[in-house]
């Protein structure tokens, strides 16, 4: 028997095709029924999936005792109670993004219908008020070369500024957070492992390569401009903390300590075996050369992997610290931040 997914109303353009192969899928009227009827229909649900204007409270949460899932349609979280999912420990999913290039879209064009007085027109013209030809008439305002100011540079401020360089637009932006390269005329963000593709080609005239990428585009005809990490060393003078392992505070401490055995043991056996990469290496390295694959593999597999020890947790705290520096709003780190795996030499 298939596991139950609910949906509160029909989901714009949705091809359920592939989730019925694995639910059971209930609901998706074009409206959300009452309340009453929903938890009647919905009781057997793993899976709710309400769209953005559909409230899912702690009694809803209480009256679908097989919920495990609530699959959000929208991008905000205002309609759901976060903290009654969080105490049942229900999964909640949201699409983050979807709405960036409709909304930026959106944008500009109430900016262009405003400065050139294109609603006022068309109302003008229904209700017979255009009579004679005036080239003075609905003139409006130039748009081109002027500047737009744009409070909140976050996904939709960036996708606004990239579709106003289209009209020679000035920007200027207010944000709480740094944002990387704002000078940038024409950043584009594309997978990483086609970055220097896109060099290469002409498409752009510089990237940031990460992964096997780094071992490699000296031999593909690249030039350095500058290693972040090197830079981050000098500046700091602490190792790059460049990715950890961690866990969930509200997970059982015995929970956590397994997790850890598991890991650490698993790294003692690929340690003592570092001379043989393995066949998954092989079918997902990004670069074939196996030389260029042992030292992507050295580069994430090595002593702080086993413990990060004092040299690994200043490299954090230094991390930490740096970002507080740039972001002076941010919520105060909380007592014990490194596990005793973390901490072991």
């Amino acid at each position: 028997m298939k596991p139950v997914l609910y949906l509160v109303r029909a989901l714009p353009g949705a091809d359920l095709g592939p989730v019925r192969e694995h639910y059971d899928v209930r609901g998706g009227a074009p409206r959300a029924p009452p309340r009453e009827r929903l938890v009647e229909e919905a009781r057997d649900a793993v899976v709710l999936a309400p769209t953005y204007i559909d409230r899912v409270d702690a009694a809803l949460l209480d009256a679908l005792p097989a919920l495990r899932h609530v699959a959000s349609y929208g991008v905000g979280t205002n309609h759901l109670d976060l903290d009654a999912l969080r105490r049942r420990r229900i999964l909640v999913t949201n699409t983050p993004g979807v709405l960036t290039d409709a909304t930026a879209d959106h944008a500009l064009a109430l900016l262009l219908a405003a400065a050139r007085r294109v609603a006022e027109g068309d109302r003008v013209v229904r209700r017979g008020g255009w009579t004679e030809v005036d080239p003075a008439w609905m003139l409006g305002t130039e748009v081109t070369g002027k500047t737009l100011g744009i409070v909140g540079f976050g996904r939709i401020g960036q996708a606004v500024a990239r579709r106003a360089r289209g009209f020679e637009l000035s920007v200027l932006f207010t944000s709480p957070r740094d944002v990387a390269f704002p000078g940038a005329a024409r950043k584009r963000f594309v997978l990483f492992s086609a970055i220097e593709a896109e060099v290469l080609g002409g498409r752009a005239d510089a990237g940031v390569i990460i992964h096997e990428s780094r071992f490699t585009y000296a031999a593909r005809g690249l030039v350095k401009l500058l290693d972040l990490g090197e830079h981050w060393e000098r500046e700091t003078r602490s190792p790059v903390p460049l990715g950890g392992i961690v866990a969930r505070r509200g997970l059982d401490p015995a929970v956590r300590g397994e997790v850890d055995r598991l890991i650490r043991r698993s790294l003692e056996l690929a340690n003592a075996d570092r001379a043989h990469l393995s066949d998954y290496v092989r079918r997902h390295a990004q670069e074939m050369d196996e030389a260029v694959m042992r030292q992507h593999v050295d580069l994430y597999v090595n002593d702080f992997s086993l413990g990060l020890g004092p040299a690994g947790r200043r490299a954090v705290e230094k991390l930490i610290a740096v970002y507080r520096d740039v972001n002076p709003g941010a919520p105060p780190v909380p007592e014990g931040l490194f596990s005793s795996a973390a901490r072991a030499p």
